[in-house]
């Protein structure tokens, strides 16, 4: 039977769907361990989430580079070998110093996983952090950087960070390459070993698993030993901002970014995910607000964007885009413009009723595979969220009305609290 392209396929909601958190394993030495299986993988997936990070450091970039020099090499094992190891086993790895942890994640076949992990577990108890390779890193570090000196939009996002968090909050501190070329690991090492420690940590082991791997993984882990307890965390430290706007004059540049802030509710607060859907709409997708007004209609941007940033203390709208210089103020006025009518008008239902199924369909996307939803469950567990998170989103992005979100933009979207950070040319 032929097929009808003439007529596109009926539109559906979704049919019902949802999530149960899996149990933990909590190990001898304070690891709490989580397993997702999936039957498709043939690739197993570690991810571990320990303490130490930015907010905890004392510079810029200590505990990324902290992260990434723990990964090579051990006491027994120089950072070539292990290398050599990896590629033979089939392994990678890759480490990330968030706001308020450290996250390694390694992946291997699931046929030689059960010998990587060994490998690991030494790294993190005995990590030899040798010089060439932190040498190596620095210069890395270090030319990155100074590319990004040279960016209107790391510039930009530098500027609102500071009046964000203000100069003495780590999350707003700015590295400088000859800052960090001067690093040694006489800072890395104490770091690592007061914060990188089995007690608090969040093991989630993700990929084709069976019960001799998981007792396998829950062994090896069990042999990271350290007698040291959690630290406290670092005090969160705000100021209040010295001006609401501010530009960085870059003369040599065509386009100028634009940064605009503005306070949202934080992860744990009742509004969050409400937020989220009001997010969405204002600049959360391609067909959001912001994108058809500037990017399409108006052609002053290639894309515009808006999204929550922040950590557990402090949670922000952030608006980023970039134009022409000449445009600035026009697509400033535009933003302005747009959070106004989220203010003075309700939503339209079939507005509304796409974002859902938008922000629904990236929702059910989570449970597509077995390394998504280890994603969703370090994002819970460190975020010291409800474990019936997934639900609460789904019930949330499901129920919301339009009059809910118009009364939320009218709380949030306030001008007086507009923070507007700009880098480029001066017109």
């Amino acid at each position: 039977m032929p097929i009808d392209r003439s007529t596109p396929p009926a539109i559906t909601d979704f049919p019902p769907f949802g999530f149960s958190f899996p149990e933990a394993t909590l190990l001898p030495n304070g690891i709490m361990l989580y397993a997702i299986g999936g039957e498709n993988e043939e690739v197993c997936r570690l991810t571990l989430l320990t303490g130490g990070g930015k907010l905890d450091q004392q510079f810029p970039m200590q505990a990324q580079l902290a992260a990434e020099l723990t990964l090579e090499g051990t006491a027994d094992l120089t950072a070539e070998q292990l290398a050599e190891k990896f590629d033979y086993f089939g392994a990678w790895k890759s480490v990330q110093a968030n706001a308020e942890n450290t996250e390694f994640n390694i992946s291997a076949l699931t046929a030689n996983v059960d010998r990587v992990v060994p490998l690991i577990v030494d790294c993190l108890r005995r990590p030899a952090m040798p010089a060439g390779r932190l040498e190596l890193s620095k210069r890395s570090l270090a030319s990155q950087l100074a590319t990004q000196e040279q960016q209107v939009k790391y510039r930009a996002l530098q500027e609102i960070k500071r009046l964000l968090y203000g100069d003495r909050n780590p999350l707003a501190a700015k590295a400088e390459p000859d800052q960090v070329l001067a690093v040694g690991t006489d800072s890395l090492l104490p770091f690592h070993r007061r914060h990188c420690i089995p007690a608090g940590a969040v093991a989630i082991l993700a990929g084709h698993l069976d019960d001799r791997l998981i007792a396998t993984f829950e062994r090896e882990l069990s042999a990271w030993d350290c007698d040291l307890s959690t630290p406290p965390p670092a005090p969160w430290q705000t100021q209040a901002p010295d001006c609401r706007q501010t530009h960085v004059d870059m003369a040599h540049t065509v386009q100028t970014a634009i940064m605009m802030a503005l306070p949202a509710p934080r992860q744990d607060h009742p509004d969050h995910l409400k937020f989220k859907v009001l997010e969405t709409v204002l600049g959360g997708y391609f067909g959001s607000r912001l994108n058809k007004n500037i990017r399409e209609e108006k052609g002053l941007t290639y894309g515009i964007r808006a999204n929550i940033i922040g950590c557990r203390h402090q949670s922000n709208l952030l608006i980023s885009t970039e134009c022409h210089a000449q445009a600035t103020e026009q697509v400033i006025e535009q933003i302005k413009l747009e959070l106004r009518r989220l203010c003075e008008e309700p939503i339209p239902d079939d507005e509304l009723t796409t974002v859902k199924q938008y922000i629904i369909s990236c929702l059910a996307a989570v449970l597509d595979t077995p390394f998504s939803i280890a994603d969703h469950i370090g994002q819970v567990v460190t975020g010291h969220l409800s474990h019936n998170r997934f639900n609460d989103k789904l019930r949330t992005y499901s129920d919301v009305t339009a009059a809910e979100l118009q009364s939320l933009a009218r709380r949030y979207f306030l001008p007086e609290k507009l923070l507007i950070a700009t880098a480029g040319k001066q017109c």
